[in-house]
């Protein structure tokens, strides 16, 4: 079975009013990143989509008690918490992130 990066589908809370999600979009051998589309969500909304950049090199040093899902998701968590790209990446081109959504 081929290796697949985690992805975090369902909605993890930040605060009262917010929750992220995040899909899996490419991976960088070179640089040992790996890309991610997050997606921000406000009081049960889309609030904003946008490209996170997570640096993977530590995975090697991972404890055996350690889950490499565990900690992608509190990676991913704390650069989804700000609520912007931490990135020039504009993901692999096949869902570009949205940016800023606006509520209709």
């Amino acid at each position: 079975m081929a290796f697949q990066w985690p992805e975090h589908r369902d909605p993890v809370p930040i605060d009262a009013r917010r929750t992220w999600t995040a899909t899996f979009d490419s991976y960088d051998q070179r640089t040992d990143d790996v890309y991610h589309v997050a997606l921000l969500h406000e009081d049960g909304a889309e609030a904003a989509e946008f490209m996170l950049e997570v640096d993977v090199g530590w995975t090697d040093s991972l404890r055996p008690d350690q889950s490499l899902a565990d900690e992608l998701a509190r990676a991913v968590g704390a650069l989804a918490a700000r609520g912007e790209t931490n990135t020039t990446c504009r993901g692999s081109g096949r869902r570009p992130p949205r940016g800023r959504i606006e509520k209709g």
